[in-house]
Formats: structure tokens, sequence, C-alpha cells
């Protein structure tokens, strides 16, 4: 109590002595004054002389100044006068040097900045879709094919109602897909959706704007069609009205009850999901065997993830046995939800950015690092007349560190701008499949950013600090750099250049790999190919005899339109990202379809005149032509490498093939067609064979033409889908479209990893031409000797740049090195290219020797311009 009572009554007069200074210091002039005419007057009256008595009263006194400082030190606010004053001198300090200033602050901005917003970006890009799940107790089941790279379209409805009765799980949801027709202000629209299981709302914990979830009965085959509309659509399409909830909404010629709207914000598991219905459970036999279905599970207490999938063994054999013709040599899995969404791509090119960001922030505090300390050995003798006129250790530190406090504030706020810009640049570029809400810009990320940034400016501001408090007050005037800072400044250069060695490589070997995959060429001609679909294919209550009506229609009538060459139906386009076909097993005349060796093998559905559209070479034969019927005999095309593993010692041609996937028929073999580029462009071609529309007819065929002119070609085919269809949503685009917009986010990536790039390169050019310009100052003196005992201009000139070059050989070679492992993250995701290409290797070296050169000449010239009497007097 005691205590309190005293900081309570010592609060007021410290505040007095901060905010009414002079005041206060007039007030301690006065009171000082009179104490020592007391004591003069009272040794005159001992009878001293007045001299004799002001001298005894001021040797009594001990000094003014002293016992001032003794007083302000007693009122406890002399730390903040310190740091006050601090400041001040740090302004006029860095006055004096501006261009160090804003070079270090500049440097140290764009690393906070840089970091911050890629480390921002990827934790809502990659952590926001599983956010509002439980990463502790929450796992993705997958059922994994053999060759599928893709496991969670492999799994069915069947694997989902098998695995419910898991013991291990206290919630299973399942969602898949859906889309649906509706008509939308006079025009049809296709609208997404999510069929989800009983258990998803609870699962992912969705909220209502108003009304209520499925019941458990509105599951079951036969009740009424309920849906949940997402919030955006609600408020786009009914205007936010509340009475929405009631209505009924025609999609698909059928009718669905609204029972109630998401909250604003919900959207898992896509941002394209308009609406949310109930998945089916009791369905047919047929739509089990469709894949797509996405499975979560909710371990229970005390249950771990190894013993989740060590139990989904188990299930594996009984799908198997009940399921032979989906289920033969699948693996169900319980992954994790990070690796459950994500690939192993998704996660190599997470730790590469992370890597990068990384490095860049590293670079610049080592530039920051290397200016400061260039410049404190530059106020050293500053720091010695300091000492000598009686400094303490503790405030010419704490005047170091409060000058790296005023580098570290402009440093914050510009990195805060340079985040702030480069992420909106950034999101720009790329597609997010959900929604971005709030700043991009993580605070926390920030935060510690800056803390780094912080710890890097004081540790190498106490360091020449440090090194100067301890000098001797006669050793400043004629100081120089001591072998264990030139061994730090040169350390840090030779990091910085190694660094950004390293990134200029991974940037360069990320623009060859998108340009060849530009120039790949697909096997077939895309250019002025026009792609669209009719999504009435996609309803349920449609016949498939309407549907080929409609696609018969749709091909007369284009193809008697002048504005196209040639047109065709075909499911899917390949290479598209559309997949390389459908996956079955085919086996020659003389083997069996059971074989385990039989080939897997991709086929594709298409009309007369695809082949024509898509300008597929033919080797060998025809294509498929109009008089394959459904009628005549059922034919296939080859392509070349399918030729090669079943005839490599025959001739195809004739020879008929059984295939797994159309009833096990024969398919006589009638004409070779050239390898067309897979999907997965880093694995190159693929088996794969054609087979005819009529004799294997699909409900979703796309129509693609190939266009005279592409305005006239689009108005045309809408005008004609109208005709046709029109109530159904024609989407169409040009091939070579979806070709750049399927490299659109490899592309944003490659312009950020090129970004850091030049930020590095700029970084350790900084760096080298710090330390350069630092060792001519320090050797000054040894360069006019050299001049005066007759080395030329050109010898100065070639020994500066040789000591900078040396600096640069050492870092080029340890950044070629962890180029090639930088760049090995990013060559997993392009196709013929390799960090150790001369052509990456050699363009980075260049380009950083010619950066090098740049930072050295300036040293160089100022070396071989020296004033030798100038040297001389200043010595």
């Amino acid at each position: 109590m005691l205590r309190l009572w005293r900081l309570l009554y010592a609060l007021p007069l410290r505040l007095r002595s901060l905010l009414r200074r002079d005041q206060v210091e007039q007030e301690l002039d006065e009171e000082l004054n009179f104490y020592l005419e007391e004591r003069i007057a009272h040794e005159i009256a001992q009878g001293q002389s007045p001299d004799e008595a002001r001298r005894i009263a001021r040797r009594a006194l001990g000094g003014i100044e002293q016992r001032k400082e003794e007083c302000r030190d007693s009122r406890g606010t002399q730390w903040i006068e310190n740091f006050a004053a601090d400041l001040r001198h740090g302004f006029r300090s860095w006055r004096k040097t501006p261009g160090i200033w804003a070079l270090a602050a500049l440097t140290l901005g764009l690393g906070i900045g840089a970091n911050a917003v890629v480390i921002s970006l990827v934790d809502k890009i990659w952590r926001r879709p599983i956010a509002i799940l439980n990463p502790e107790s929450d796992v993705v089941l997958q059922m994994r094919l053999p060759n599928q790279s893709n496991p969670r379209n492999n799994t069915t409805l069947d694997d989902f109602l098998a695995w419910r009765t898991a013991p291990a799980f206290d919630m299973l949801s399942a969602h898949k897909a859906v889309e649906h027709v509706i008509i939308s202000r006079g025009e049809p629209e296709r609208i997404l959706g999510q069929a989800v299981s009983p258990a998803f709302f609870a699962l992912v914990k969705a909220r209502l704007a108003v009304g209520r979830f499925p019941l458990e009965s509105e599951y079951q085959t036969g009740a009424p069609k309920v849906l949940v509309l997402s919030h955006d659509y609600w408020k786009n399409r009914f205007e936010a009205k509340p009475d929405v909830v009631g209505t009924t909404i025609r999609m698909d010629g059928e009718s669905y009850n609204v029972i109630g709207v998401a909250a604003d914000g919900f959207w898992f598991p896509s941002l394209n999901a308009k609406f949310w219905t109930p998945l089916i459970l009791s369905a047919t036999k047929t739509s089990h065997k469709e894949g797509g279905v996405q499975v979560i599970g909710r371990l229970k207490p005390g249950v771990t993830r190894q013993q989740a999938a060590a139990l989904l063994v188990s299930y594996s054999a009984e799908l198997e046995r009940r399921f032979p013709d989906t289920h033969t040599g699948v693996q169900a899995r319980a992954e994790t939800l990070f690796n459950g969404f994500y690939s192993d791509a998704d996660i190599q090119v997470i730790v590469l950015l992370y890597l990068i960001s990384g490095g860049v922030l590293l670079i610049s505090c080592a530039n920051v690092a290397n200016l400061l300390i260039v410049r404190g050995l530059s106020r050293r003798r500053e720091m010695a007349i300091r000492i000598a006129l009686g400094a303490a250790r503790s405030r010419i530190i704490a005047q170091s560190l409060t000058e790296g406090l005023l580098l570290a504030a402009p440093a914050l706020c510009l990195g805060i701008l340079a985040a702030e810009l480069s992420s909106r640049l950034l999101l720009s570029q790329v597609r997010v499949p959900f929604p971005m809400d709030g700043p991009v810009l993580d605070e926390r990320f920030l935060v510690v950013n800056l803390l780094i940034a912080l710890v890097s400016i004081f540790c190498f501001s106490l360091f020449p600090a440090w090194a100067a408090s301890g000098m001797k007050g006669d050793e400043g005037p004629r100081t120089t750099q001591g072998r264990t800072t030139q061994r730090t400044t040169k350390s840090l250069v030779v990091i910085q250049i190694a660094l950004a060695l390293a990134m200029v490589m991974t940037a360069i070997l990320g623009v060859r790999g998108v340009q060849i995959l530009l120039d790949i060429h697909p096997g077939y001609d895309r250019s002025q190919v026009l792609r669209a679909e009719f999504y009435s294919s996609r309803r349920a209550g449609l016949s498939n005899e309407a549907i080929q009506r409609t696609h018969d229609h749709l091909l007369k009538a284009t193809a008697a339109s002048e504005n196209f060459e040639s047109v065709g139906l075909i499911s899917p386009v390949p290479s598209t990202g559309a997949g390389d076909g459908t996956p079955t097993k085919i086996a020659k005349s003389t083997q069996t379809l059971e074989q385990k060796d039989s080939p897997s093998v991709h086929y594709v559905v298409a009309s007369p005149g695809a082949f024509d559209t898509l300008r597929i070479p033919i080797l060998r034969g025809r294509p498929i032509a109009s008089i394959d019927t459904a009628t005549s005999p059922r034919v296939a095309i080859l392509n070349q490498k399918l030729s090669e593993e079943l005839f490599a010692n025959s001739d195809p041609i004739g020879q008929t093939i059984r295939v797994q996937a159309l009833g096990g028929e024969a398919f006589e073999i009638v004409g070779i067609y050239a390898n067309l580029q897979s999907d997965s462009i880093v694995t190159g071609p693929k088996p794969q064979f054609f087979v005819a529309f009529e004799q294997a007819p699909r409900r979703v065929m796309q129509w693609i033409g190939r266009m005279k002119n592409e305005k006239a070609a689009v108005e045309a085919l809408r005008s004609i889908a109208r005709e046709i269809a029109p109530e159904a949503p024609l989407e169409m685009e040009t091939l070579s479209h979806n070709h750049a917009e399927g490299l659109k986010n490899s592309w944003a990536l490659i312009y950020l990893i090129g970004a850091f790039a030049v930020l590095a390169l700029f970084f350790g050019g900084c760096g080298l031409f710090a330390v350069v310009s630092q060792t001519v100052s320090q050797r000054m003196p040894e360069i006019g000797l050299r001049m005066a005992l007759g080395a030329s201009t050109g010898n100065i000139g070639r020994w500066v740049l040789a000591s900078g070059f040396r600096l640069l050989a050492v870092g080029a070679l340890l950044g070629i090195a962890g180029g090639v492992l930088l760049g090995s993250l990013l060559a997993t995701q392009l196709v013929k290219v390799a960090p150790y290409d001369w052509q990456v290797i050699l363009p980075s070296a260049l380009s950083f020797v010619a950066v090098g050169l740049l930072a050295c000449l300036a040293p160089a010239l100022r070396a071989a311009r020296t004033d030798i009497t100038r040297v001389i007097r200043q010595d």
C-alpha cells in the first residue's frame, strides 16, 4: 500500500517534469543558486573572504551541472528525455546520410512487404477452404484407383454408404457437384450446386440467414425436392427478399421448394455453388457407380487418423467383393484435410513460395546489415570523441538502437503499402475458387515480419555501436575495418548474391517452362476452333433419343452455315483440362478382358467431321465417317502409341479389339492417328482411341466448329441454338482462349517469382556496391601510395573490380547450386525443362555479372580518379 501511495505521489511530479520542463529546470536553477548563495554567506560569516567563500561553496556543492544531472535522474523521467534527445540526434544523423537511410528503408520495406503478401496469400488461398473444418479431428476419405492421379473423383456413393457404419467416426458427410438449368430473366441459365448428405451442414458448421436445413426424411427417394439457396444467389436473383422461403423454383422442368438461405459468407465447398440440395441416399445402382463424391469424416475422441485408415482397409475388401466392376484393386485412404484437398504439386508450390519470400526477406536484412555496418564504421571517430567526453557504453548503444528504430518505421509503412498494392495486383491475375472477403494482407504475418526486421535492425545497429563503445578515446581519428568486420560484411554479400542468383535461375526456369507449355502442340490445330455445349443434355428428364435428335439438328444446321468450314461432336476435346477420355480396359480378339495385364486406356467419342475440324493427322486408314452408323459394324481409330503397344509386330488395320466399357463387343480398327498431347503434359501422350458417336452415343457431347470469322460464327451459333433448344443454356469458348486461361495461374506464379528475382538482384547489387565502396574508402591511403609508386588508373580500376568480382564468383557458385535445388521444386510442375539446363544457368549468370559490373563500376572509377595530394594531406 505504501509503495502504491509513493507511485501515486510521484506520478504528478514526473508528469510535471515532462510537460513543464522549462519551468522545472528554472526552479532547479533557482534552488541550486539559493543553496550556493546561502553557503557563501555562511563562509563569509565564518571570516572567509568572498572569493575564498565562493570557492569553498562550489567545492562543497561538487559541480552545479553534476548536481543537476543527479536531480534529473531522481525524477525517473530521464530515460524519456534521453530517448527524445536520441530521436533528435538520430534525425540529424540520418539527414547527413540520406542515401543510406533511403536505400536501407526501401530494401527493408520491400523485403517485409514481399514476404508478408506471399505468406498471407498462401494462408488465404490454401488454408481458407478448410478453415471452417476441424484440422485436428476431420479427415478426407478417398478411393484411389490404380494409375489415377486424382483420387477424389473415384469415391462413389457405395463407398460413402459403407463407411457410414464405421465406428471410428462421429459424423460422416458426403457432397457431390450437380448442375441444373433455370430460366432467368427470360434466358436459360446453368447454375451449379451441391447435393449433400444429412450430416453435411452440421459438419461444416453452416448457418442460415432465413429458413431451415433439410429434414432427414427429405434425403429419401420420393421426398419433395427442396434446396437451400446461397446468400449471393438469393441477393442477386431474388433481391434478398425474406419471403423467398416457401416459394418454388423450376429447374430442368422439376419443382424445387426453397426452404432456406445460407448465411452471408458460407460457400463451402465451392464458390460456384448457388444452392444445396439433399443427396438421395436410396438411389439406383447405376448412380452408385458414378464417381465425384467427396467424403469428410470427423473422428471420435481418441481415434487417430492411422487407426481410421487401418479400419478402412477391411471395408475395401468388402466393397471389392460387392462391386467388382468398379472396386477391383482400389484402396481406401484417410487423408488429413490438407492432403485430402491439395495435391503434391500444390504443396511443392507452397514450399517454393515460402522459400522464395523468406529468401527475399533474408537478402533485404543482410543488405540493411551491410549498410548499417558500413555506416557505423564511418562514424567511429564520432563514437571515440563521445567516449573521450565521458559517454557511457549504454548511452552509445541506446543511441544506435534509436537510429535503427527511425529506419524501421518508414520501412514498415513502405512494406504495408507494397504488400497491399502487390496483393491486389496478384489477385487480379489469378483465379481463386472461393470468396476473398476481407483484407488479403494478414496483420499477423505482417507483425511477424516486422518483428524479424526489427530484430535484424537492432542486432546490426548494435554491432557497430558495441564495437565503437569498446574503443579508447585515442582510437577514433585513424580507425579501419577489422578482419572480423570484413569477414562479416563479405559473408553477408556472398549470401545475398547466392540467394539472388538462385531466385533469378528459378524465375528464368519458370518463364522457359511456361513458354514451352504455350508452344507445345496438342497434336491438332486449335486455332479458329469454337467449342460449345448444350446443357439440356445433362437433364435427367430428357430421353437419350431426344438428346440425340438435338445433337443431329445442331450438326446439320451448323454444317449448312456459311460461317463454318467444318463441324463435329466430340467428348471430350483432348488436352483441354476435360480429361483424356473415358478410362477402360481393352484387349485384342485373341485375349480376354479379365487378364490382369490388359492395358487401361482412354477412349473418345466423336462424330464425322470432328477429325476434319481439329485437323487431327491420320497416319493410316481413315477417320470416323458418315458410314459409321448405329447399324454398321463398330469401328475404332487408334493413336500411334496404342497401336504400337497392341500390334508391335503386325498391321493393326482390319484387326479387332474388345472394349470393356462398351459391353465387350468387337471394334474393327479402321485408322491410325498421330498421338495427341495428354492433359497431363508432364507424362506425354497416353494410349487412346476414338469410337463413332452413333455407335457409342453419349448424353453429354461438345460441339466443335472451325470458324471463318469468329464474331460472325459466334452469332450464327447462338441464333441456331435458340431455334433448336431455346430452353437450354449454351456456353461457348475458343480452344485458344481455353488454353491461355489454363495457364493464367502459372503465369501469375512466374510473374511473382520474377518480381522477387528482380528485387533480389537489386538487393544483391546494392550490397556488393556498399562493400566495394567501403573497401575503397578504407584503403584510400593504400591506393594513393600505389599511384605514387607509379600504378596507372587502369590498374587501380581493375584491382577494385577484381575485389568485387571475387565476391561475385563465390556467391555465383553457391547461387547456382541453390538455384538447382530451388528450381527442382518448380521443375516438377513444368515439362521439358530442368534447373541445371545451360539455357537457365547462362542467362542467370550473365544477368548477375552485368549487375555486379554496374555495382563495382562506380567505386572503381572513384578509386581510379583518386587525387594523390589530397590523400597525402589527409594522411
